[in-house]
């Protein structure tokens, strides 16, 4: 994940769901106001408690936070092989 916010440290949470809306995982990273990216940022195909998730379709959101409470909101689709 990169930034275009020069010097802003943000906050990066995903959220992962099933294709029927309901909560699979979640993933925090944290972007670095420095070099204005964060580590990558990677699901591991695993539940909320740590079950492997079947294959098939997925939606994922991902907000980004900066330190003044402002978000920028992204929702995706994946497929999981």
């Amino acid at each position: 994940f990169v930034s275009n916010k020069n010097g802003t440290p943000l906050d990066v949470t995903i959220h992962i769901f099933d294709m029927n809306g309901r909560p699979v995982h979640s993933l925090n990273s944290k972007v670095d106001a420095e070099s204005n990216t964060s580590a990558k940022i990677a699901w591991n195909g695993l539940d909320d408690n740590g079950a492997v998730v079947p294959a098939g379709f997925y939606t994922y959101l991902v907000i980004v936070t900066d330190r003044f409470g402002n978000q920028a909101i992204q929702r995706q689709k994946l497929i999981k092989f």
